[in-house]
């Protein structure tokens, strides 16, 4: 749940559990309110999340059919971000500023993910299908 800073991992590799006992602030600071939304997302989230998996499926499904040609894109297998690669589309600039500029879209830059993020971007698609639609849309014009 993005937003509430408190999160939980299970993690089966010993080596990997040991790397990561160490005290860092790389991963913020739970707060009251991320605990809450926890604990009620674990006890009564059951019914809500069985009604938001077909949707972001859909839109997901969305986001395939309705990219600009020239945009690579895997389905992901969960959750609500779609990683395009724009590398192909030999842009006049970084695809994030020339979505923003020329499409009016605000993707996040692919680059502030680290090695191996130019020329890509990242989109959420958990949103309504309309506004999804007007997203790809736009940027489909902006591609030409």
């Amino acid at each position: 749940m993005p937003g509430v800073r408190c999160a939980v991992a299970h993690i089966g590799a010993a080596d990997v559990r040991v790397a990561l006992s160490g005290p860092t602030h790389l991963y913020g600071e739970p707060n009251t309110f991320g605990v809450a939304a926890t604990l009620a997302a674990w006890r009564d989230g059951d019914s809500w999340l069985s009604q938001l998996r077909p949707v972001l499926d859909r839109n997901a499904a969305l986001v395939h059919e309705g990219l600009p040609r020239g945009i690579g894109y895997r389905v992901p297998e969960a959750g609500f971000l779609a990683w395009l690669d724009c590398r192909a589309l030999d842009l006049p600039t970084d695809p994030h500023t020339f979505f923003l500029e020329k499409a009016r879209v605000l993707l996040n830059d692919g680059r502030t993910f680290g090695p191996g993020g130019e020329g890509f971007v990242r989109l959420n698609f958990g949103t309504s299908p309309d506004l999804l639609r007007d997203i790809l849309g736009r940027m489909r014009e902006a591609v030409g």
